[in-house]
């Protein structure tokens, strides 16, 4: 469904429907000049409601002013609050002296309120206005008690059932500041095009009732057909405030709608950064065991003979590394029971100081296992810098060779080699 199309239709009917109801009000003053229906209940109730209807939106505009910043929403709940205020005065007290002023001072006050939207779009006023609400309750709060308490100051607005000038002037001034209020909603771009048609209509029915109230009597036909013109101000107001959260509901449905897209988007994101996690894990385990592999095969221990053992070291012999030969050098000697390990360095071009002493300390556990060791491939440069580096290695048998390190070894078991 198009609601856009239908929202114009709606707006379209209510202005024809106003239109064909201001008709209606000025048929009836001439059909049935002479009815009076004097029902204060009722009365009471059309104002309270109109009041209901009026505070409402004010309070909602002003907060929508808090966010929008936009100047008319101002001087419209304003207008709003001071008609609010005093009407609701004017609904709840009995008819008699400042019963009328009430009702005459709300529309002059809260159409004057509105037309100056005027000067909402002068950026000096549109930077002070925010207190103008809050200013506006307070005085309109303080006249409706005088008037309530002080009757008798006031100007008297009915002589013998008929409205007086100072009371026909104030409600046709107040009508005039409501259409002219409506032109700048007509002709405004400052409003989306929906309130500018919403407050456009509002201020044609405000200002209707206003200018239709001198041809009225208290209580005759006339008096509750503009009373029943306000209403449908109020009304459409109403309207007004159901089109905006309706507006506001679409608008968070369709952000929820985002941010559930969001959630979404960010689940499968952690999902797959939980998968390259794991997959990391997984690779990092796969690697550390076959660095620890490749450590065991770097570090080879062999059985050359009963009783003998080899170790041969070859490459660069680092921390780690050394710790793992000492560590495969000594398990082989208790599993073996091996009375001599011969560790070969023939392949190692370089040692230093950390590493010798590492050497020696595997020799030194070697010998505390009851092992004779034999350090075998000792070069001249290896030998230079074990000298430079004052490593003492007068307690190990060190040897050029792998072969002199086994003659050695078979010396110590008492052994021989026989030729074929």
């Amino acid at each position: 469904m198009d609601t856009s199309r239908m929202d114009d239709s709606f707006i379209r009917l209510l202005y024809y429907g106003s239109i064909a109801m201001i008709t209606g009000t000025i048929v009836c003053i001439f059909i049935l000049p002479d009815w009076i229906f004097t029902q204060l209940p009722l009365h009471s109730f059309t104002e309270t409601m109109g009041v209901f209807a009026g505070l409402s939106v004010a309070v909602l505009l002003y907060l929508q002013f808090k966010h929008r910043k936009n100047p008319s929403y101002v001087f419209i709940s304003s207008g709003l609050i001071c008609m609010g205020i005093l009407d609701g005065f004017h609904g709840s007290v009995y008819p008699g002296q400042g019963f009328v002023w009430l009702h005459s001072a709300a529309m002059l006050a809260g159409g004057f309120l509105f037309a100056m939207v005027w000067l909402s779009d002068h950026p000096v006023i549109s930077t002070k206005t925010g207190f103008l609400p809050v200013v506006t309750a307070i005085g309109t709060l303080i006249l409706a008690i005088l008037s309530v308490s002080s009757r008798a100051t006031f100007p008297v607005m009915v002589i013998e059932g008929a409205f007086t000038p100072v009371a026909m002037a104030m409600n046709i001034l107040g009508g005039v500041f409501f259409l002219l209020a409506g032109l700048y909603f007509w002709h405004s771009r400052n409003q989306a095009t929906e309130e500018r048609r919403f407050f456009t209509l509002f201020c044609l029915l405000s200002g209707s009732a206003a200018i239709l109230f001198p041809f009225s009597a208290v209580w005759d036909i006339e008096w509750w057909l503009w009373h029943f013109v306000r209403n449908m101000a109020y009304f459409v107001l109403l309207i007004y405030v159901f089109m905006v959260f309706r507006q506001s509901e679409v608008e968070l449905r369709e952000h929820r709608e985002r941010l559930e897209g969001t959630v979404k988007d960010l689940e499968m994101a952690n999902g797959q950064l939980a998968n390259e996690i794991a997959e990391g894990k997984r690779r990092e385990e796969v690697i550390s065991m076959q660095t620890r592999e490749i450590l065991e095969l770097s570090t080879p221990v062999l059985k050359v003979l009963d009783g003998i053992i080899v170790a041969p070291l070859i490459g660069t012999i680092d921390s780690e590394r050394t710790q793992q030969f000492m560590d495969r050098f000594l398990t082989s000697i208790v599993q073996t029971n091996s009375p001599v390990g011969l560790i070969d360095i023939t392949g190692v071009p370089a040692l230093d100081t950390q590493t010798a002493h590492h050497l020696i300390e595997a020799v030194t556990a070697a010998t505390l296992l009851g092992t004779k060791v034999i350090v075998t491939g000792v070069s001249p440069a290896i030998a230079q810098t074990l000298v430079h580096l004052g490593v003492d290695l007068s307690d190990i048998i060190t040897k050029s060779s792998l072969s002199a390190g086994l003659k050695v070894a078979l010396d110590y078991l008492d052994l021989s080699i026989a030729k074929k």
